[in-house]
């Protein structure tokens, strides 16, 4: 009995693809090869931490007003700080700790924790920010003190004047990163920007009039915020609060001013209509009957 071709091939395919499979089965895998895995388990890893901090406006050494790290808060600029951060840190082989901050004259006491022994301390600050040979499963502790940068900057004008403006500036409060001698690596890093009093008063003072003022105030304090310039959108706010609430008088004669320039522009349309009209030409005489004459 003849067996057809379609059979056949199906079979052959069928062969085919249950070697390929039996091949993978009995190779190794290349997603579970030891060099990547054995990489990975070895890596330096930070987990559970736990940060806080405060602006020392007194600057002894006690918090007075604490504060998010984050990207978007705004802090007073050039004023001190203390806080720090706790984590546990697990490194299979020895690590380098590097320990960072923008902070101006700041200083860190890192204490590593390792049960049951009793915690080892150093002090870290710019220059000797750098701890070799970590090792093992640890509870890490950073505390950290030093100043907030100062964020007015220098803008060149046109006619070569320079001129002083206060635009908040975003920098590292604090970074500590752990790293083997292949390069694995893992970090923790805290940002915020610092501002001058005067753009934290004026930031205040747009997010609280929002409830209450129109779109286009707000706009344009924020433009002129935004190009440094806070005095000049904390006085938009103000004006624009004394002509809604308190300032009647001020109210009266800024509708009274707009209500004239209305009377003068519908007078002008008037005028203008009556001498288009005046000066338009009489439309043209039929011609006479001729069957009466002229």
């Amino acid at each position: 009995m003849t067996v057809p071709s379609h059979i056949i091939a199906k079979t052959v395919a069928l062969l085919i693809s249950s070697a390929a499979a039996l091949i993978l089965l009995v190779s190794p895998s290349i997603l579970s090869a030891s060099g990547p895995n054995q990489d990975v388990a070895d890596a330096p890893e930070i987990t559970e931490p736990e940060c806080s901090f405060w602006l020392d406006y007194d600057d002894d050494g006690e918090g007075d007003e604490p504060f998010e790290a984050e990207p978007e808060e705004y802090i007073l600029q050039e004023t001190p700080v203390v806080g720090g951060c706790t984590f546990k840190l697990n490194a299979p082989t020895a690590v380098t700790m590097l320990v960072e901050s923008e902070l101006r004259d700041w200083e860190a006491i890192v204490a590593l924790k390792r049960e049951p022994d009793p915690a080892e301390e150093f002090r870290m600050y710019p220059g000797r920010g750098r701890r070799e040979g970590i090792a093992g499963s640890m509870r890490v502790t950073a505390n950290l003190d030093g100043g907030t940068p100062r964020s007015t900057k220098i803008r060149n004008l046109t006619d070569g004047y320079r001129q002083e403006v206060q635009i908040p500036e975003q920098f590292r409060l604090l970074e500590i990163s752990v790293t083997t001698p292949d390069g694995s690596r893992d970090r923790l890093e805290l940002n915020v920007q610092s501002a001058s009093g005067a753009y934290l008063h004026a930031y205040g003072k747009v997010a609280q009039a929002r409830r209450s003022l129109p779109d286009w105030v707000i706009h344009l304090a924020e433009e002129w915020q935004g190009e440094g310039y806070p005095q000049v959108a904390d006085s938009i706010i103000a004006q624009a609060e004394a002509n809604t609430n308190g300032n009647s008088g001020a109210s009266w004669w800024m509708w009274g001013f707009i209500g004239t320039w209305v009377i003068i522009l519908v007078a002008l349309l008037i005028v203008a209509v009556v001498i288009i009209a005046s000066n338009k030409p009489p439309p043209p005489q039929p011609p006479g009957n001729k069957l009466f004459g002229n």
